[in-house]
């Protein structure tokens, strides 16, 4: 998730865990180590592009590195605040409920998250929320401005802080419970036009879970579709994108490739544009439309040889009017 929802959700948590004993200063550290597991994102400013792609969220995301943190950071705070009368268990609530929580909230995205690294590579995505969700952040920000605004004694400060962990809790259970029905509504349109496919992911569109992309993989290429929760009708149509492997087929085993082959989870696609290879990550969806076979990929990496014989990648860009881009989004989700 973005980091202004791992702040807010930090800061309420450590509201919720030791605000009454050390105030405000408890917002504050459970809003830093929210996103301590972050640090990983260092790694962009001397770290190949593509190396880094598996960095983040790769170790300082597993279950191992929390564990591993959560009793040196207890020991190193219950020394540093021993004037006011907390406990080691106090602390390691604290730390391990925002640090785990982080790991949760993570693994709900696209992205993927390497809970289990160093021993398995495999990245977690529940693909049940977006990145950046603002219905999910919005009331614990709230939460924590109003937080920040009341006396330590107040004593509304409970009541706050519940309600904006309760009610964004409850918002994440509403997309698993959209999850399972979009999920249904995909295999049945796939069923009813018979498009065979081997394996299925679906995933909200950006800034809400009412519009959902839908993936369906077969030898050849993805059969993508769209669907609102205000539909009429529970009908997909869905459009075909070849994976083109052949574009790249002298290429298909150098090192570099394989690693974003290994990112996308092996939902990707190349296409040739001006005598270049572009890379897309299928899973980040489209830019400027929601149902156009030839609308740009949100996530794209140029293919090429640089002067040294490796190959060299470049993260693509958002194309097109973004005001344009989120009207026809909006206009999508509204149903049709």
């Amino acid at each position: 998730m973005d980091t202004i929802t791992h702040t807010v959700l930090g800061a309420a948590i450590g509201e919720a865990v030791l605000g009454k004993k050390i105030g405000k200063k408890a917002m504050l550290w459970g809003a830093i180590f929210s996103n301590f597991p972050d640090i990983d994102v260092a790694s962009h400013f001397f770290m190949d592009p593509v190396d880094g792609l598996l960095v983040h969220r790769g170790f300082t995301h597993s279950i191992l590195f929390s564990v591993l943190l959560i009793p040196l950071l207890t020991i190193l705070f219950f020394k540093w605040y021993k004037n006011y009368n907390t406990t080691r268990l106090e602390w390691i609530k604290l730390f391990s409920i925002t640090l785990f929580s982080h790991l949760f909230i993570d693994s709900l995205t696209s992205y993927g998250t390497g809970l289990f690294e160093p021993f398995s590579h495999v990245r977690i995505s529940f693909n049940t929320i977006f990145v950046a969700d603002p219905f999910y952040t919005f009331p614990m920000l709230v939460c924590a401005i109003a937080l920040l605004i009341m006396k330590n004694t107040s004593r509304y400060r409970k009541a706050w802080t519940n309600a904006g962990l309760i009610i964004s809790t409850l918002y994440l259970i509403f997309t698993f419970i959209n999850k399972f029905q979009v999920d249904n509504v995909m295999k049945n349109s796939l069923k009813k036009q018979n498009l065979s496919y081997s394996e299925m992911m679906t995933t909200p569109t950006p800034l809400n879970n009412i519009l959902w992309n839908s993936i369906a993989k077969n030898d050849s290429g993805y059969w993508i579709g769209y669907y609102s929760l205000l539909d009429r009708r529970e009908e997909v149509n869905y459009f075909f994108i070849k994976r083109n492997d052949s574009l790249i087929s002298n290429e298909i085993n150098t090192p570099k490739l394989q690693k974003l082959i290994r990112f996308s989870q092996g939902y990707y696609c190349i296409t040739h544009e001006d005598s270049v290879n572009y890379f897309h990550d299928l899973r980040f969806g489209q830019t400027g439309s929601w149902d156009d076979a030839d609308a740009k990929f949100s996530f794209s990496y140029r293919l090429g040889e640089n002067k040294d014989g490796g190959m060299f990648l470049q993260k693509g860009r958002l194309q097109g009017p973004l005001g344009k881009t989120f009207s026809n989004l909006l206009n999508r989700i509204k149903g049709k």
